[in-house]
Parts: C-alpha cells; sequence; structure tokens
C-alpha cells in the first residue's frame, strides 16, 4: 500500500490557503499546516476538516514533508522558511499548485461578465459554454 503524498502548508489559516488545504485533502493528500495568527473562522473550519495546524520547526519528531507550500505574507528570516531552504524540502506557492494539481489538462470555462442591463454576473451559465482558444499576443 503506498503512502500518502504529505503537504505542509506555511500560513494555512488564510481564507485561500485554508480552502487550498481542503481541496488538497479532499483529492487524497495528508495536509498539514502551520500559522502564527490561529483564529476562527479558519481555525474553526480547519479543525472540522481535521486538518492539524502547528508549527513545522517544533523540537518534537515529525515526518518531512514531501512539499510545502508557502504563504505569499512570508519572507526571508521567517524560522520555517528557512528551515525548509537549509534542508532542501520541495517547496511552491499557492498559483503554482493550484495551476499543478487543479488546472493543468484542463478544460477552461467562460464566464459571462457583467452588462449594464445586468448588474449581477450569471456565473452559472458560464459552466455549459467550454472555451477552448489559443491565445495570441
Amino acid at each position: 500500500m503506498t503512502q500518502k503524498k504529505h503537504i505542509h502548508l506555511i500560513g494555512i489559516c488564510g481564507t485561500a490557503m485554508a480552502s487550498l488545504a481542503g481541496m488538497l485533502q479532499e483529492r487524497g493528500f495528508r495536509v498539514t499546516g502551520s500559522d502564527a495568527a490561529s483564529y476562527p473562522p479558519m481555525s474553526t473550519f480547519l479543525e472540522s476538516l481535521g486538518i492539524p495546524s502547528r508549527s513545522l520547526c517544533r523540537n518534537e519528531p515529525q515526518s518531512r514533508p514531501d512539499l510545502v507550500i508557502v504563504g505569499n505574507a512570508l519572507s526571508r528570516g521567517n524560522v520555517e522558511l528557512e528551515r525548509l531552504l537549509d534542508e532542501r524540502i520541495p517547496f511552491c506557492s499557492l498559483p503554482q499548485i493550484l495551476h499543478d494539481e487543479f488546472l493543468s489538462a484542463k478544460t477552461f470555462w467562460w464566464l459571462p461578465e457583467r452588462t449594464a442591463k445586468r448588474p449581477r454576473p450569471r456565473c452559472w451559465r458560464g459552466f455549459s459554454k467550454p472555451l477552448h482558444f489559443s491565445p495570441r499576443f
């Protein structure tokens, strides 16, 4: 039996990162995370999904993650970021993992824009119209 790939998110309590954690867990990954400021509603959301949020740099024994997703609010000098750079743990950004896991080799869908006659977008209609295009610059 193969072991699930372990993905750790640094800055997991942001709205986008917590949502990504849930999406990755649904895909079958083992997801953990850490954040300096963990408070509701995102901390409650993560608890409801069963995703643990802790520090990657604690002295307790932990398995090395297969991939670390780094939040955009982090910069050099962050202890967790420095550890993953020192240990050469593979890492990427939120947009990169979205592309690699959810958007690559998929059909892009067109969503109608707002117009003067319709102030609210009618997004549900866009899912019935796939857009196949080759952008030219």
